[in-house]
């Protein structure tokens, strides 16, 4: 009897301790063996889930709850069902989801500059929820549909290869403050209300090599925007500048409004220099659009002004200090079979 108990008391001694949550924690796959998972369901109270080296989630995975954490460490590709239930996963290494993802539900992803890409095939994103993206670029390798609020905080990008993005029914692109979002190489359609926005003018995004189809009226009311490479803004409607912010042409930069759209500034700050020329060699191309401003008023000093077909330019100020103003600092090009078109007051100031 008394060894018996002795050996119980040794068996306990020998015992590593275990913290609770870490008892509970999964991690599936190995650092040097190759396997093919079912699908897989992290527990919430694990603080240390993580997916391993060589494993291949081809099924898909599950985290539990909004509290469940997990870790991408792997080198495979995940497909299946994704069931993220509110919860986060952290990156390790690149992620891609292949041609069988099925996203069902929300959740975030950390990123910490690790990439997420998505497959050729996967084109139409039908999640309703919203999905979070932290510090990350996204790349997408197809003409892609999106349904539901996409979040982005710290440094994101969207890498669109020269695809069409589209934002359908209730779907937005939000960036949240402080944050900022690179938009580039994609062609964005479906835009109207402000479903491309920032949540407040601690945020901006930034179009590099982009076309904005305008679906409806579209407002930019909160934060900044940098315009690189050549944007082009089209569709026979609105763009509503409405910010108190200053947004930039950058150097080599060319922003295209095209024929049949209306570029409205109306700052909310009485900010008269809505568009910043980085130099003399940024570009403001107007074809055939209307330039708008309302009493607070548009200042356009520097870089290249560009006139081609037939402009409007169209003002609501009731005297000089709250008209479009044409500044003799900046260049003014007249293409052949430009007519400008000029309501209101439009001074050309030294």
């Amino acid at each position: 009897m008394v060894n018996a108990i002795f050996k119980k008391i040794i068996l306990l001694v020998l015992l590593p301790a275990v913290a609770p949550n870490q008892a509970f924690a999964l991690s599936v796959g190995s650092n040097t063996v190759f396997s093919r998972q079912p699908i897989v369901t992290f527990p919430a109270a694990g603080t240390d889930n993580t997916m391993l080296g060589f494993a291949a989630f081809e099924s898909g995975f599950r985290l539990q709850s909004s509290t469940t954490t997990c870790t991408y460490n792997d080198f495979y590709p995940i497909g299946g069902t994704v069931d993220m239930r509110g919860g986060r996963l952290y990156l390790s290494k690149d992620l891609v989801f292949n041609k069988s993802l099925n996203l069902t539900s929300s959740g975030s992803f950390f990123g910490s500059q690790y990439a997420l890409e998505f497959d050729p095939a996967v084109t139409d994103l039908t999640l309703s929820p919203s999905l979070t993206f932290d510090n990350m670029p996204i790349v997408l390798n197809t003409n892609t549909l999106i349904h539901g609020p996409w979040q982005f905080r710290g440094e994101c990008k969207i890498s669109g290869r020269g695809r069409r993005l589209t934002l359908r029914g209730n779907s937005s692109i939000v960036v949240r403050q402080e944050g900022s979002l690179i938009l580039e190489d994609m062609v964005i359609t479906g835009l109207k209300a402000n479903n491309l926005r920032c949540l407040n003018d601690s945020a901006y995004i930034e179009l590099r090599n982009c076309t904005l189809i305008l679906d409806r009226l579209f407002t930019f009311s909160q934060g900044s925007l940098i315009f690189d490479c050549d944007v082009r803004i089209t569709g026979s409607n609105t763009f509503a500048y409405t910010t108190g912010l200053s947004s930039t042409i950058n150097s080599q930069a060319t922003l295209f409004i095209d024929q049949g759209t209306t570029f409205s500034c109306a700052s909310r700050r009485r900010e008269r220099t809505l568009l910043s020329f980085t130099d003399e060699s940024s570009l403001l191309y107007l074809n055939g659009c209307t330039l708008y401003s309302t009493r607070t008023g548009l200042q356009l000093a520097t870089g290249i002004v560009a006139f081609d077909n037939q402009v409007t330019i169209t003002s609501e100020a009731r005297n000089a200090n709250e008209a479009i103003s044409l500044k003799s600092s900046a260049k003014y090009l007249m293409l052949g079979g430009a007519n400008v078109n000029v309501f209101g007051i439009v001074t050309f100031d030294a």
